[in-house]
């Protein structure tokens, strides 16, 4: 097995070129008058599964309707998103005080980078990205042969809390 140890700093092309950028974000909402941030897409999936267990008088097609928004809720459009929040009247959880407008939150801790400090970079938010980054390298450290298995050494930076009991978030 090759171990390779990356930079934690990458280029905002990388990340780019992986889907990252565009798509490494939550989107959230927040309690209009307690600040208090809340990741929508879990609002509507709690909101869908506390109607399925304790709204005894559901008909089965609202039933169907909100187990098939659960089902396709990783690929909700921000508006889809936001149109199901509306439709549902789902509020803040705690305080059932009005929910703002989405907003993207970045899970990726920026920084700018290069001589001029004008080039975007990114704490890198995944081991694996360094190992497709330096895939030539590695191919021609194993004698330009496949297969071969690398590993990551390091960290990974992300801009989320972790509230589960596990030490990495799976």
């Amino acid at each position: 097995m090759l171990e390779v140890d990356c930079p934690c700093v990458t280029p905002e092309v990388v990340l780019k070129a992986s889907g990252h950028v565009e798509k490494f974000t939550d989107l959230m909402v927040k309690d209009e008058k307690t600040g208090t941030c809340y990741r929508a897409d879990h609002l509507l999936k709690d909101f869908c599964k506390e109607k399925l267990e304790k709204d005894l008088t559901l008909s089965p097609d609202k039933a169907a309707e909100l187990k098939h928004v659960i089902m396709v809720l990783d690929d909700l459009s921000a508006e889809e998103l936001r149109e199901k929040l509306k439709e549902y009247g789902i509020t803040a959880p705690d305080t059932k005080n009005p929910l703002s407008d989405l907003y993207p939150f970045n899970l990726m801790f920026q920084t700018s980078i290069g001589p001029s400090g004008l080039s975007p970079g990114y704490m890198r938010p995944e081991t694996a990205q360094g190992i497709f980054v330096n895939f030539k390298d590695l191919y021609y450290y194993n004698g330009n042969k496949l297969p071969f298995a690398a590993a990551q050494i390091g960290q990974a930076f992300r801009n989320e809390v972790w509230f589960l009991p596990f030490t990495l978030p799976m």
